[in-house]
């Protein structure tokens, strides 16, 4: 990312991963004056960043899956649950979300427990979380032993089902979990707002690029790509200085709507002086004053050899 700035760089698409994008803005971003936007970082911690309104998502803060899943759970007549999170930036962020939220809904947190990343086995851990609840809330990334995990605790006798967030969502899990144990989880995922006209569109664009539309926070990323791009048109020039205010002028909720693909139009009103609304391909994106946006979720449940998701606010 130094690299990319001392090379001129105006502004930045990414990184994705929670942990890297608070290392990156706070050491070399936000010294240097440059706009950061994220496609996927989901960590609250972001929010809470002192940074000069140079740091922006389109991905949903982890307090949006959080307190969602809470909810979910909830609902799902989940009184009493066990919390396992590995200890990294997002999974320990939203863990604590989901514990608070929890909690507030009259539920009753009897483990909560950090594990480290990439171990061999994780008996230790599944049978702590076991031994306090039926139900555990896993917060893991699947590729760094979140999928060992999930084995680990739906072997552990007395365990239900388990709940988590998009870090544990992966192909892999097809593979190594039985469709029985696939059946007994539950997971709150960032989503595309599917009903929108913008999504349509982006879905229109992607089957003719043959984009996997619905992939994890795809949506998003293009919406990243294209509001950064579109942030400079506006502020007329490239110059870190101006690429804030520029995102800020083209993301609404006040303007001319602009839909994917919709670039050359976008430019054209510009030039004109209006106001741009750029409702994206994952939903709308306007940022608050933190950066952050509203967004939207799904819950995601195997049946039938496949995994269902249902949007919810």
């Amino acid at each position: 990312m130094r690299q990319l700035i001392q090379a001129g760089a105006v502004a930045m698409v990414g990184p994705v991963c929670s942990g890297v994008t608070l290392r990156v803005a706070r050491s070399v971003t936000i010294p240097a004056g440059v706009v950061l936007l994220s496609v996927a970082s989901a960590s609250s911690l972001i929010t809470q960043l002192d940074d000069q309104d140079l740091v922006f998502r389109t991905a949903p803060s982890d307090a949006l899956k959080g307190t969602s899943l809470a909810r979910v759970a909830h609902e799902m007549g989940v009184r009493s649950v066990a919390v396992s999170h590995a200890s990294d930036a997002y999974n320990t962020g939203v863990a604590q979300v989901f514990a608070d939220a929890f909690k507030a809904l009259g539920g009753r947190v009897t483990v909560n427990q950090s594990h480290e990343p990439r171990q061999a086995d994780y008996q230790r851990e599944a049978r702590a979380a076991a031994a306090g609840a039926e139900d555990v809330a896993l917060f893991a990334y699947s590729g760094s032993g979140g999928v060992q995990y999930l084995k680990d605790v739906l072997e552990q006798p007395g365990v239900r089902r388990v709940l988590g967030t998009d870090g544990l969502m992966s192909k892999d899990l097809a593979s190594a979990l039985s469709p029985e144990q696939l059946s007994r989880m539950t997971f709150v995922l960032a989503a595309a707002d599917t009903e929108r006209e913008g999504y349509k569109r982006w879905l229109a664009m992607a089957a003719g690029a043959k984009v996997k539309a619905d992939g994890p926070y795809v949506a998003h990323a293009y919406d990243a790509a294209f509001m950064m791009a579109l942030a400079i048109e506006a502020a007329g020039v490239a110059d870190k200085s101006k690429v804030s205010a520029g995102l800020r002028a083209i993301s609404g909720p006040k303007g001319a709507v602009i839909y994917p693909g919709e670039f050359a139009k976008a430019k054209a009103l510009l030039k004109q002086g209006a106001h741009i609304n750029y409702d994206g391909a994952s939903g709308p994106v306007d940022f608050d004053a933190a950066g952050d946006i509203v967004g939207r979720v799904s819950v995601n449940r195997y049946g039938n050899g496949a995994w269902q998701a249902k949007l919810v606010k």
